[in-house]
């Protein structure tokens, strides 16, 4: 998955994000135990991400449950408005969707 979103809720390494209307509005559960943080282009925490932050995650999906390999917060590259849109990798290593 390579997925952009609102955050709805974080409940510890937990979040929980709303796809825009246009992309199908659906909302995912994201495990970020394992995933690397990336805050405006340097590396952050899980403790940077606030609810009502659009963000990106990248990771493997089930469902409406991912588990994410990066998660990517705030503007640093992409399109017009400065998030990431469309990729369907992870630095080079392709994700998958169950």
């Amino acid at each position: 998955m390579g997925n952009d979103g609102s955050v709805t809720a974080i409940d510890g390494t937990t979040i929980t994000m709303q796809e825009e209307a246009v992309e199908g509005g659906a909302s995912y559960t994201v495990d970020t135990s394992g995933a690397t943080f990336v805050k405006t282009g340097a590396t952050g925490t899980i403790a940077d991400i606030k609810v009502g932050d659009k963000i990106f995650v990248d990771g493997s999906v089930t469902g409406t449950t991912v588990v994410a390999t990066k998660v990517m917060d705030g503007r640093g590259r992409g399109g017009p408005d400065g998030f990431w849109h469309g990729s369907k990798s992870n630095n080079g290593a392709s994700t998958t969707q169950q």
